[in-house]
């Protein structure tokens, strides 16, 4: 047995030379080494397994919380994305992966209207585009045939309807040409020195023949003097002519009102109907780009003559006069839109 050996020498307090001697099993001293490094490897190796534990049961949680919820949300942006605009997420908790997937499907939803919009769009393009067309080729065919006949007393006629059915056209191009501007930012204005009840005035007379057809009542009230301001007059016109046209059209029966008045700040014309009116869920998109009003609806047999570039056209041109437009409708109880125009 190998024996490790220690001395210490001292001094006593009566001058005494004291020699300390200590002896250690050096076998007993690896012993103790080695069963404190077992135990310390057990226990280091219990904490090692925790933690494996820990770490495995933490993975399979957050796979469950947020690896399975993205993964769901990426195979439906797949499904959306390949042209399923119906899919949607279930939302199942109110947290932020909940709220991630609400938002999800708000936008597929947006995104299904749009889709449904550009679907109506093209079918309403392709009949607004085909019935100007169809009328010039018939009145030129009759023209055609009564030229053969010798009938040219009834060729003016015919020559009156091609020249309706191309301003139609044309209108329905010139539309579509201002919206290209307004995308582009090439949409300039004309601004000078106008008069709002001028305009108003002259709109209000333009349309008094359609509201004679229908039976309709169509006045312009002007609660004081307006004085001038500043604007594009042709556009201002395009505005208020696009807000009292429609108004007229759909308004059956009853009366058609524009009132012009000053406000601090502000010049307005409201033009008030008794007509149908606009359901609340419709309102929000009312001035969106090629938005119609649904044609399906009772008391709109004429919306589909519209290209639903009118309102959207309008707002932005109130907007680029630093003005506004407000719309307060209720079904069955007609609609007030109010345009807003800067004063001096």
């Amino acid at each position: 047995m190998e024996i490790l050996k220690a001395s210490l020498s001292a001094v006593s307090n009566k001058g005494r030379q004291v020699t300390a001697h200590v002896d250690f099993s050096l076998q007993l001293i690896n012993q103790e080494m080695d069963s404190s490094l077992r135990q310390s490897s057990a226990g280091f190796f219990i904490i090692l397994s925790l933690a494996f534990a820990i770490g495995c049961i933490g993975t399979l949680i957050i796979t469950r919380v947020i690896a399975g919820p993205m993964q769901t949300m990426a195979e439906a942006a797949r499904m959306i994305g390949s042209g399923h605009l119906d899919h949607r997420i279930p939302v199942t908790s109110r947290d932020e992966m909940g709220m991630l997937a609400a938002e999800f499907n708000e936008m597929a939803n947006r995104l299904k209207e749009l889709d449904d919009m550009k679907s109506d769009f093209i079918s309403s393009i392709t009949h607004d585009l085909r019935s100007p067309v169809t009328g010039i080729e018939l009145c030129s065919d009759l023209i055609k045939e009564l030229a053969e006949k010798r009938e040219y007393t009834r060729i003016p006629e015919q020559l009156f309807s091609i020249n309706e059915h191309s301003q139609r056209l044309n209108r329905f191009i010139d539309s579509l040409l201002e919206v290209s501007k307004i995308e582009s930012g090439k949409l300039e204005l004309d601004i000078k020195t106008i008069n709002l009840e001028e305009l108003a005035d002259r709109a209000v007379r333009s349309f008094r023949p359609y509201a004679a057809q229908k039976n309709l009542t169509i006045e312009l009230i002007v609660g004081q003097e307006i004085p001038e301001t500043r604007g594009d007059p042709d556009r201002l016109y395009q505005v208020l002519s696009n807000i009292i046209g429609n108004a007229v059209k759909f308004t059956n029966a009853g009366s058609v009102c524009v009132f012009i008045e000053a406000a601090p700040g502000w010049q307005q014309v409201r033009v008030r109907d008794t007509g149908v009116g606009i359901p609340e869920y419709e309102i929000k998109n009312l001035f969106s780009k090629f938005y119609r009003i649904n044609s399906g609806r009772r008391g709109h047999p004429a919306s589909r003559q519209g290209t639903g570039l009118g309102l959207f056209i309008s707002k932005f041109i109130m907007e680029q006069h630093c003005g506004r437009i407000e719309l307060e409708s209720s079904p069955g109880k007609g609609s007030v839109f109010t345009v807003f125009l800067p004063a001096l």
